[in-house]
């Protein structure tokens, strides 16, 4: 299995997992999704890709593709105890069904938090599925139950 970088070449494949995590997380049918969602999907990866503050991986085999996990990193005041300013928002993990129970969501997993690391970030947070929730507890995610949200 490899595991490695979206280049810009990638990023109509990164558009189109995203989508096809959104219809699986969502339990929607692909063609239910508005187009203006599936465009804006586009533009949100390549201005992100463009710009920085999206990355995205993915896990290959034998010239299939087995799945994404995209990171949107966000700029972050400094704390007394912790002076880094950037953290990584993990987005989009996902695993095409074929290659489910296989281990390859640990291995994407495993790259980004390498590459979290080394590009010096704070933390990574998430939101999760129950479905997710054990490879994220295992790999050392705690729930912090400090945030709320409020829609607008």
């Amino acid at each position: 299995m490899l595991i490695r970088r979206a280049d810009p070449g990638d990023l109509d494949l990164v558009t189109s997992l995203r989508l096809d995590f959104i219809v699986d997380v969502r339990r929607l049918d692909r063609p239910s999704l508005d187009g203006r969602f599936a465009d804006e999907t586009a533009l949100f990866v390549q201005r992100g890709h463009a710009d920085g503050t999206l990355h995205s991986w993915l896990a290959e085999e034998d010239d299939a593709v087995a799945g994404l996990a995209s990171m949107v990193l966000h700029t972050v005041p400094p704390r007394p105890e912790e002076p880094r300013c950037r953290e990584g928002y993990l987005i989009n993990m996902f695993v095409t069904p074929p290659f489910r129970r296989r281990g390859v969501a640990r291995l994407l997993l495993d790259r980004v938090r390498a590459d979290a690391e080394a590009m010096d970030l704070r933390r990574l947070v998430l939101h999760f599925t129950a479905e997710g929730k054990p490879l994220y507890d295992k790999a050392g995610f705690v729930d912090d139950a400090n945030w709320l949200q409020l829609p607008l």
